[in-house]
């Protein structure tokens, strides 16, 4: 009589399936493990681009106040009124709060909603400036920490 035997033993099948589930599970903890570090660098590509539009409009502000009170100066040696300077004057400023707002406000809408808890503490103009000071009092502090 002819004996058929199969060449795997259940030994031999437990040992590549054995292999075979540790080779699936390296491929998911790669994955995973990926995915995690992927997020962090993420999170402080995004933290960074925050902070320099944060840092953009503050310089923007600066400048918009150097021209208002620039065009104060050059509308009073033109003869124009004081009155009409201020209404002039305020109307820009007044323009300037609310476009200055609608940053703020679109980028708090348009933020990622995974990074928003941890890099993003504010949601309006007024948070945004205290960012700033927070941010540039910690650089400072981290500065005079290495010297």
């Amino acid at each position: 009589m002819l004996e058929i035997t199969w060449p795997f033993t259940f030994r031999n099948n437990m040992t590549i399936l054995s292999g075979v589930l540790w080779f699936i599970a390296g491929i998911m903890f790669n994955k995973a493990f990926s995915s995690i570090i992927e997020f962090g660098i993420l999170g402080k590509a995004v933290e960074k681009v925050t902070n320099d539009l944060l840092l953009v409009l503050v310089l923007a502000e600066q400048d918009i106040q150097f021209v208002l009170e620039s065009k104060r100066l050059i509308l009073k040696e033109k003869g124009m009124s004081e009155n009409d300077i201020e209404h002039y004057i305020m109307i820009h400023e007044r323009s300037f709060r609310m476009w200055r707002e609608k940053v703020i406000v679109t980028l708090v809408n348009n933020y990622p909603e995974a990074y928003k808890e941890k890099y993003l503490p504010f949601t309006n103009w007024n948070g945004a400036v205290k960012h700033i000071n927070e941010m540039f009092k910690t650089q400072k502090e981290e500065l005079a920490n290495k010297q």
